[in-house]
């Protein structure tokens, strides 16, 4: 089951503004590595209220004695400000056009795809399996001059790359070896800068951050730029134990649910899981993977801290009736309330609905 999304949607996008959990970058080579985890990964149950208490706080933990608030109430946001990450976010998401005619040149954007071969053989994690993947030449990092080597051919063009893996690449099987690529360009990308609407919110932003319109897209960096400004004014002496201590144990619940469900999709295209771990996530192993994800956690909980200090000094607390009116206001009929809270438990589902509350009066308070 997936978290409700639109509750917790502006708690990921700022905790994501501030740890390193996302996917790494890789080289062309993709997973090169070979075998498989030695043992199956089963989900333990994990209680998410546990830590909370009746009113949506944190059990035993009085934020105000961590944190020192800075004079949040003050900010105003200034509309340039706002024009401008709007302006970024247009920028950030353009209009992408395939182009199955044309010649490539230096800075295109073309869509590939290729089988790796070394000493003749096929090398595992060295092609596109047909699904092709998009590189810019000049930026998208390849070894060698492997895509200085698309310049010059046409959309429909199959021929082969020639480079050099570097000596100290990684993998015994590949290091200072030659191999040749057998590639073929799919199309060429065109890019063109977007228009800002209703559509282009919806399409690119309601999944993570529930935004439906211009007008929420406005309000949500208010919000967003409030809770930074509030963030970086607040003075931390520590974060309680409790809380970095669950936020781990989430993570490790989160990696452990994801790495079976990775096992089931190896196990169901006969392929390694290491192979699905690495195209889905960036990480070749499962302990690469929870380490990732485990960057910056004592963060996450300072976070947590953060948002119950806003919630001590607005006086905001949560009953079971909040709760019950925020996911009717979003049900979308994708799962039932009762799912839900069944799932998550009631005191957690309060502490989701106390941040947005919380996230929301400030972006009133900065208008």
């Amino acid at each position: 089951m997936k978290r409700p999304l639109r509750i917790l949607a502006l708690l990921l996008a700022m905790l994501l503004i501030f740890t390193a959990c996302g996917k790494k970058e890789g080289n062309e080579g993709g997973n090169s590595g070979s075998g498989s985890e030695s043992s199956s990964s089963q989900a333990e149950p994990f209680d998410y209220s546990a830590p909370f208490g009746d009113n949506g706080y944190w059990k035993d933990v009085k934020a105000s004695d961590y944190v020192t608030l800075g004079d949040y109430k003050s900010y105003k946001v200034d509309e340039a400000e706002v024009d401008q990450l709007v302006t970024y976010y247009l920028a950030a998401y353009p209009k992408t056009t395939p182009l199955y005619e044309g010649e490539v040149k230096d800075g295109d954007s073309v869509n590939i795809d290729y089988v790796g071969y070394v000493d003749g053989k096929a090398f595992d994690g060295g092609n596109t399996n047909g699904q092709g993947t998009e590189v810019t030449i000049g930026v998208t990092q390849y070894i060698d001059d492997f895509l200085q080597q698309l310049i010059g051919h046409k959309v429909g063009d199959s021929f082969d790359i020639n480079v050099t893996f570097p000596e100290d690449y990684g993998v015994d099987e590949l290091n200072g070896k030659d191999a040749v690529f057998k590639t073929t360009i799919n199309y060429i990308v065109e890019y063109a800068a977007n228009e800002l609407s209703d559509d282009f919110v919806m399409t690119y932003f309601n999944q993570d951050f529930g935004w439906e319109t211009v007008s929420d897209m406005r309000s949500g960096i208010v919000q967003n730029l409030a809770m930074n400004n509030a963030y970086s004014t607040a003075e931390f002496k520590e974060t309680p134990q409790v809380m970095i201590d669950y936020v781990k144990k989430d993570i490790e619940n989160q990696v452990n649910t994801n790495y079976a469900y990775f096992e089931q999709l190896a196990s169901q295209y006969n392929v390694d899981v290491q192979t699905v771990l690495y195209t889905t996530v960036g990480y070749e192993t499962k302990e690469d993977y929870l380490n990732g994800m485990l960057e910056g956690h004592e963060q996450q909980a300072q976070f947590y801290l953060f948002y119950q200090a806003l919630a001590e000094d607005m006086g905001v607390t949560m009953s079971e009736k909040d709760v019950v009116a925020k996911l009717a206001e979003i049900d979308d009929g994708s799962v039932s309330k009762d799912e839900l809270i069944s799932f998550y438990g009631m005191n957690f589902m309060k502490w989701q609905v106390m941040v947005e509350t919380v996230v929301k009066k400030l972006g009133e308070m900065a208008q």
